[in-house]
């Protein structure tokens, strides 16, 4: 996010406790200094044999009860509307350490799917020269 001033805002249940930013940060208003957290990433252990790191997540504490939250999901719902009430937060560019909420958005199972599916199909002339970009991602219809 370059040239973007950082916002701050409260996250709803731990209000005076904890602030989340739009660039992804969260930190903490305990104590006598204010401290950005280092959230946990954890790690896939994939049947290829590949690993790959989770979402970022953080443990607040409310009233000496702890909580387990995802970066990404306290971003966007401190950040972006949500009119169509939708269940799940999506990163655009598929990096789960992405949290700037530029990078974020409501959506669901289906529409993420549907993304992630699709590929650009490029029509070519005989210099090589692109003529056309298409997207081969299947038209998601859903009912209500």
């Amino acid at each position: 996010m370059a040239n973007t001033e950082i916002e701050w805002r409260d996250i709803a249940g731990f209000e005076g406790q904890y602030e989340v930013s739009n660039t992804g940060l969260v930190k903490s208003l305990k104590g006598k200094k204010e401290r950005i957290m280092k959230p946990k990433r954890k790690k896939i252990f994939k049947r290829d044999g590949s690993v790959e790191l989770g979402y970022e997540e953080l443990i607040l504490n409310n009233k000496g009860v702890q909580y387990s939250k995802l970066v990404h999901r306290l971003v966007a719902m401190a950040f972006i509307e949500n009119h169509d009430n939708k269940p799940e937060v999506n990163h655009i560019d598929e990096d789960k350490g992405n949290n700037s909420v530029e990078n974020l958005e409501w959506g669901t199972r289906v529409e993420r799917s549907a993304k992630a599916q699709s590929q650009a199909i490029l029509s070519i002339d005989e210099f090589g020269t692109v003529e056309k970009n298409y997207s081969s991602r299947p038209s998601v219809h859903i009912t209500p």
